[in-house]
């Protein structure tokens, strides 16, 4: 049994991965909002309230940005404040799940407890894709319904990467592969 700290998405089940995903894509932020609201109210820090750097968005609107300097070295910061956002809540959501699995009251929503799952788990990347999906939507590579081949001996002969039989182009490479 995995304790809650060393609990990665790897360890989740199928289930649990798609209510993973669902209540990311509900949650996260979008990237294109924090630009807008930089662009149009960026010397107030309304960009950092949206990602929830609340202390820090306070700082600025009362500085006007800090001068119009701190606004423009947000152009840089931006990016790895979604990636930190985005991580976070990831590993919330993580928590959330550990915290279902013993029973604890949890903070997903009705609708992503009540899934059944449906969907075709990507070997590759492990998201869940429609059923009848030939080719992950999220990272492009093919999958087989019910049980993927894999062979230990199937190596892309450009990259040397281990891919599924019958996989084409290359995940990794790109390549075309004859089989």
């Amino acid at each position: 049994m995995h304790n809650s700290q060393s609990l990665t998405i790897h360890d989740l089940t199928e289930k649990e991965l798609l209510i993973l995903q669902q209540e990311f894509d509900k949650r996260k932020k979008s990237e294109a909002i924090a630009w807008l609201l930089w662009f149009f109210l960026g010397l107030f820090g309304a960009h950092r309230f949206y990602l929830g750097r609340v202390g820090t968005g306070l700082i600025m609107a009362f500085t006007l940005g800090g001068c119009l300097i701190w606004a423009f070295i947000d152009i840089f910061l931006i990016p790895s404040m979604l990636r930190s956002y985005h991580k976070k809540l990831n590993d919330e959501l993580i928590q959330e799940i550990v915290a279902s699995r013993r029973g604890d009251q949890t903070m997903f929503s009705q609708s992503a407890q009540q899934i059944q799952l449906s969907g075709v788990k990507c070997l590759r990347c492990g998201s869940i894709n429609a059923q009848g999906t030939l080719i992950c939507n999220y990272c492009g590579s093919n999958i087989y319904e019910g049980n993927t081949r894999f062979a230990a001996g199937c190596v892309c002969p450009h990259c040397r990467n281990n891919i599924n039989y019958g996989v084409n182009p290359c995940p990794y490479c790109r390549n075309w592969l004859q089989w």
